[in-house]
């Protein structure tokens, strides 16, 4: 008797799907990088007066704000995945889209340096809402849409890396004119 009512509550009860959070940390990861590289040495050339009080980048900044935010999107994948392990009644699966929206667009509202901490956050957290409320109103999954696009994203990422790498190796064969 036990058994059959438990099988009729697993029956009752649609199956879960896993939906791993890493490959939009990825993609999240590998495109806020790149932006906020090519967005600092940007703005760093516009702003070319008041940059002084700020820190000066090369074009190595490109591969590393790729490498670091790539890590710490990870690290937002891997500590989402164990809380939603831990408590899958939570459903966090559905607030991915959000959270890594969130994380980009605080992370590019920081480049400028033109607003405070609050406010870009809050600007970051209203337009993570709009940007899922209008993927979710055309019916586009972000995750879908991450997961099909995740290898033309690493291969610009790598393409990018080995460029600059390439372009300071050469740059160090060519002799210095005395």
């Amino acid at each position: 008797m036990l058994n059959s009512s438990r099988a009729l509550h697993q029956a009752e009860t649609p199956a879960r799907t896993q939906i791993s959070p890493f490959p939009l940390a990825i993609w999240s990861g590998i495109v806020a990088g790149l932006v906020e590289g090519f967005g600092l040495l940007l703005f760093q050339r516009i702003d070319w007066k008041n940059w002084g009080e700020m820190v000066h980048v090369s074009v190595q900044i490109i591969w590393i704000s790729t490498a670091v935010n790539l890590i710490l999107f990870s690290i937002v994948a891997l500590v989402l995945s164990i809380i939603d392990r831990l408590a899958p009644r939570l459903q966090l699966y559905r607030f991915y889209v959000l959270i890594f929206a969130i994380l980009i667009f605080q992370d590019w509202l920081y480049i400028p340096k033109r607003l405070v901490f609050g406010a870009d956050f809050l600007l970051a957290v209203g337009l993570a809402f709009f940007l899922s409320r209008q993927l979710e109103s055309r019916g586009i999954s972000a995750i879908g849409l991450s997961r099909k696009t995740l290898p033309w994203v690493v291969m610009a990422g790598l393409l990018v890396t080995l460029s600059i790498f390439g372009g300071t190796w050469v740059r160090g064969q060519i002799p210095q004119a005395s």
